[in-house]
């Protein structure tokens, strides 16, 4: 199966509700297995990734296309 997104950007996953007991928990699976793992959450969380804080419902469609750019999967939690 060919992928036209780079084999380095395959890799990069986002996980909404970062902060949380289960986000945190994920991050640090993903990361742990290779994943290069963003996270989006109201607070400032703890753990692997980079996490982004702000509001979700205040993004638009092209801040979201923006920052999905070459990821592999998003975990909306």
């Amino acid at each position: 199966m060919s992928s036209t997104v780079p084999p380095s950007l395959e890799k990069k996953v986002w996980v909404t509700g970062a902060s949380g007991f289960i986000g945190t928990h994920l991050r640090s699976t993903l990361a742990a297995t290779g994943f290069d793992v963003r996270g989006f959450d109201l607070k400032l969380a703890q753990g692997p990734g980079e996490v982004e804080v702000g509001d979700l419902r205040k993004l638009t469609a092209r801040d979201w296309e923006a920052r999905m750019v070459g990821s592999a999967a998003i975990y909306h939690l």
